[in-house]
């Protein structure tokens, strides 16, 4: 087995996944996916000859299988973009010119929804999203139109056939809250929005006119949809922080993210942890909404790819990344990793400690335990201010929960069993026990002083 090539920035530790295996190297690579955790990736590609295979890792791209060796109706496609859903089972992939095909065991076997859905055949796909659950995706189509499907891709609807501004544009990117209900989109000069999954479109370009007219690369949305952030190639990253109302180019007071060619950008659950690539440059990270930016791998050997798509998990913590004819990416940053959950039932660690357990799967406040392995409600979503996240998830514990894990020092811990209840309960037999003490001991010194 080839042994992968690690270069190391300040933060993330970069390690190319594939070079030397034949097979994946070199690659005209189109789509890269990730779950919540960063555990499941998918990635495809459409080859030297527009025609490729689908492939899964399990392991964090350690590993990578070729789905298309086994599902032989999914090989020598012209992959063109693919999407997972929070925890990996569902995934929906794009083949340009073609059809929409959706899999929902972790991308084992795939169907061509395009064959019942016909409507959906032959279109100009360039981008698809999914949600946390899987059961609600996006597409939009260059020259074409926006389609939206509320049933695991099963059916589609043509939204711009009732949203006539949308039809017809040059669609370059589409991204979903976890929820579903809120959608972002970047076309050729404009910045669209929805708030009710996809039914109706705001062009958001109209009120922030700077926005109008910029050639729009890549766009991608927190998991509650509130935090935006999308590219312009040859110019900069713009963000925002209320459902794309309102758009700040930070190019203007991050001068050194001005002009170049930006592409790919993608972004945690909460949106504070940002990362951009351009073509033919480096990758970029924010960890401040995208206020500032830093150059990732300005420091390694990689710079200088021609970057073609970026993928994280929920926390920010795993990115992976695949460039043109070249490897398949993944980074990961420690400090970002969650820290240990203590055991059910113990008491918080440290004398006086408060803030947030970030960990994987749960929430854990105090003694109390919760699992999370569904999608977020709306109202919870909202609260987390969160992308993709869903089983397993990685999140704020304390946004997620609405707990604390801040406690009273000068509070001992109680032992297991205590309850203020219980205590109440047998207040009587504090004097009783009482009573017969003074009881023996005045029987006691009655026996020694009495005669016999």
């Amino acid at each position: 087995m080839v042994s992968p090539a690690v270069f190391a920035d300040s933060a993330y530790t970069w390690v190319n996944r594939t070079t030397g295996i034949t097979s994946m190297s070199g690659q005209l690579w189109t789509g890269i996916a990730s779950n919540s955790t960063g555990q499941y990736l998918a990635a495809a590609n459409a080859s030297a000859y527009g025609s490729g295979d689908i492939w899964t890792s399990s392991d964090y791209g350690s590993t990578w299988t070729d789905i298309s060796v086994t599902d032989t109706a999914t090989a020598n496609q012209p992959w063109q973009n693919i999407t997972s859903n929070a925890s990996g089972q569902y995934l929906a992939a794009l083949t340009g010119g073609n059809d929409i095909w959706t899999s929902s065991n972790y991308g084992v076997t795939w169907t061509d929804d395009s064959l019942t859905d016909t409507a959906t055949a032959a279109q100009q796909w360039y981008s698809i999203t999914s949600n946390a659950s899987g059961q609600y995706l996006a597409a939009v189509a260059i020259g074409g139109d926006i389609w939206t499907s509320s049933n695991y891709g099963a059916t589609w609807t043509d939204d711009s056939t009732t949203n006539l501004a949308t039809s017809g544009l040059q669609w370059y990117q589409i991204a979903s809250s976890s929820s579903g209900k809120y959608l972002a989109a970047a076309a050729t000069g404009s910045l669209w929005t929805s708030s009710d999954y996809g039914a109706t479109w705001t062009n958001d370009s109209l009120t922030n006119t700077a926005t109008a007219g910029l050639g729009w690369k890549d766009i991608t949305s927190s998991s509650s949809g509130q935090y935006l952030a999308a590219t312009v190639y040859g110019e900069g990253i713009w963000t925002s922080s209320d459902y794309g109302a309102t758009w700040a180019d930070r190019s203007i007071t991050d001068t050194a993210i001005a002009g170049l060619g930006w592409g790919p950008i993608t972004s945690s659950s909460s949106g504070q942890y940002l990362a951009a690539s351009t073509w033919g440059g480096d990758i970029w990270r924010s960890s401040d909404y995208g206020a500032s930016w830093q150059d990732s791998t300005v420091s390694t050997t990689i710079g200088t790819q021609l970057w073609y798509g970026l993928a994280s998990s929920s926390t920010g913590q795993h990115l992976a990344a695949i460039n043109f004819f070249g490897d398949i990416y993944t980074a990961d940053d420690p400090s970002l990793i969650p820290p240990s959950v203590p055991a059910f039932g113990a008491t918080d660690p440290g004398s006086g400690a408060s803030g947030t357990l970030k960990v994987n799967s749960t929430a854990t406040s105090k003694t109390t335990l919760r699992t999370y392995t569904t999608e977020p409600t709306e109202s919870e979503d909202a609260a987390l201010g969160t992308e993709s996240v869903s089983a397993p998830l990685i999140m704020d514990a304390t946004a997620k929960a609405g707990q604390s894990s801040s406690h009273n020092p000068k509070k001992a811990p109680q032992p297991i069993g205590y309850s203020p209840s219980s205590t109440l309960r047998t207040w009587w037999l504090v004097p009783v026990a009482l009573l017969l003490t003074v009881g023996f001991v005045w029987k006691e010194y009655r026996s020694k002083k009495l005669p016999h």
